[in-house]
């Protein structure tokens, strides 16, 4: 539809309308659909932007934040692998979603030192 909508695949790719979020499934793990996506991006020349989501005490390698940022690390870099293995000549750029969970309620708070 974005190439329809910019007038063609030449006309999207001089100009982006969108940038499409992809994140992987923490720890490290790929989906075939969302490494699909990645791909797709890359070869129709719409933006991807990696979004790493590992929680600590949950979903991060170990407890602390440092785990999580070796895991942001890892999953980030990876998506870049899969994006320039499409098409080397498109970039992407990567988001930061650390968090913590609030093991009373089993709750993200996202106001918590490690989100930001």
């Amino acid at each position: 539809m974005l190439s329809a909508v910019a007038g063609g695949d030449q006309a999207l790719a001089s100009k982006p309308t969108a940038v499409f979020d992809v994140c992987p499934s923490p720890p490290l793990l790929w989906s075939d659909t969302t490494c699909q996506h990645l791909i797709d991006c890359a070869r129709f020349s719409i933006p991807a932007q990696l979004i790493s989501m590992p929680l600590c005490r949950a979903t991060a390698t170990g407890l602390r934040l440092a785990g999580a940022i070796v895991q942001h690390t890892a999953e980030s870099l990876s998506g870049v692998v899969i994006h320039q293995l499409a098409n080397k000549q498109r970039t992407n750029c990567l988001g930061w979603l650390a968090g913590d969970i609030d093991m009373l309620e089993g709750s993200t708070p996202m106001g918590a030192v490690e989100t930001g």
